[in-house]
């Protein structure tokens, strides 16, 4: 079999076990309620006024404000009452996330709620399929959707972006498509795929510092033209009820007010002194910093293979600590890592011929890491005090380990 194959099929047994142990063994415990004990939604179930008794209560903040939209109303600050968000909060998606939003939201609530469930999905589904089957991987979509589902079906933070309607299977897409442009075999499908993921980036925009930081590491540093792109992707998003943008804005700037769960990139960024809402500017000028330390201090192959051989690692670090990026709760972001998920797979494939210790040391904690981040069970009894204090040390780990990958490779470029 092969040792790809083998590794996935591994990983698989593993995360179907825990989870299906988790929902099993308190059935077959007579002091225990049983279906009360099946995997809950990590923030509870909350239900939206007005709907008859409907879930998705962050979907509740795309789908009033495309509604007052369509009916000639300003969508951040609507006069008529069912217009407005039932929980009182200010819409915080872009007029883009509106646009794109409005054709779902002349149905009802409901109906609305699970098109845009089943919208996030497919896409996701598409992009997946076309970054396998670019990387030769197609014979394993099938049994990476199929853990993908179990993930998000089984699992309490899996099961709150399903229970709250939230959009960060947009995120994992457009990450997804980041990659695929990294790994593209053309100039154009690459500048294609960085075109998409820097539209679909703009459904929500906490998937811009990964995308900034990645990007512009391999624009400035690498020559890699398709990183712009992305940055034209994501402009053509801002072109969408232009009228609206400058109000979003000070929406945004409201929200990246509050102050973060916990330790993360931005608590640590504050107690600096430095302003609030400037945290996703400091992550990519950081990333490009690492970046350039990284890759340019130490001379290595510049062949594409052996780029991503030594990138990809150091991207996944960022992945992990963009979480704490202009973010309030981690819980709702974990969902967004699954489209790193598919480029591992492709990057763990990739460097076989020259694996080395440290690769398969990334492989499988950044499954653990997804694992617990996910809150399987019985995992999801971690507070999240707790838990942004793992968010932060993974994402350093995952940067050390690349730091690692990085001087292993230099070292047998030099011994030869």
């Amino acid at each position: 079999m092969n040792p790809l194959r083998k590794a996935l099929l591994i990983v698989c047994s593993a995360l179907l076990a825990t989870v299906l142990l988790g929902a099993i063994l308190p059935l077959a415990n007579p002091l225990t309620q049983g279906i009360s004990r099946l995997p809950q939604p990590y923030y509870g179930v909350a239900i939206v006024k007005g709907t008859d008794g409907a879930c998705g209560l962050d979907f509740a903040q795309l789908y009033f404000p495309a509604r007052a939209w369509l009916h000639g109303e300003n969508p951040y600050r609507p006069e008529s009452p069912q217009f407005r968000d039932p929980a009182g909060r200010v819409a915080g998606y872009s007029p883009f996330s509106l646009l794109i939003s409005a054709p779902a939201s002349s149905l009802g609530f409901r109906g609305a709620l699970i098109a845009h469930l089943l919208l996030q999905l497919a896409l996701f589904a598409i992009v997946a399929g076309a970054f396998l089957r670019c990387v030769g991987l197609g014979t394993l979509l099938w049994p990476f959707l199929g853990v993908c589902l179990l993930l998000l079906l089984l699992t309490p933070a899996g099961l709150s972006f399903l229970e709250r309607g939230q959009c960060d299977l947009f995120v994992a897409a457009s990450f997804t498509l980041l990659f695929y442009a990294l790994w593209a075999s053309s100039p154009r499908a690459a500048a294609a795929a960085g075109l998409a993921s820097g539209v679909v980036a703009g459904m929500k925009w906490t998937a811009l510092p990964l995308l900034g930081a990645v990007s512009g590491v391999a624009c400035v540093l690498q020559r890699r033209w398709w990183a712009l792109a992305v940055l034209a992707g994501f402009g053509v998003t801002l072109l969408a009820m232009p009228s609206f943008l400058a109000e979003f804005a000070g929406i945004m700037r409201y929200w990246e007010s509050q102050p973060p769960d916990g330790i993360s990139a931005d608590r640590l960024w504050l107690l600096m002194g430095a302003p609030m809402g400037t945290s996703k500017l400091a992550f990519v000028a950081a990333g490009l910093a690492a970046g350039a330390a990284m890759l340019r201090l130490k001379p290595h192959p510049c062949t594409p293979d052996s780029f991503r051989a030594v990138f990809f690692p150091y991207a996944l670090g960022l992945a992990v600590l963009a979480l704490g990026v202009g973010s309030i709760v981690f819980e709702y972001r974990v969902v967004s890592l699954l489209g790193v998920a598919a480029p591992l797979l492709a990057w763990f494939e990739e460097t076989r011929a020259n694996r080395r210790p440290v690769d398969a040391v990334i492989a499988w904690s950044f499954a653990g890491y997804l694992l617990l981040s996910l809150r399987a069970w019985p995992f999801h009894v971690i507070r999240p005090g707790f838990m942004a204090v793992v968010h932060l040390g993974c994402a350093v780990g995952f940067l050390v380990l690349a730091g690692i990958r990085h001087r292993s490779a230099y070292r047998s470029v030099t011994a030869r």
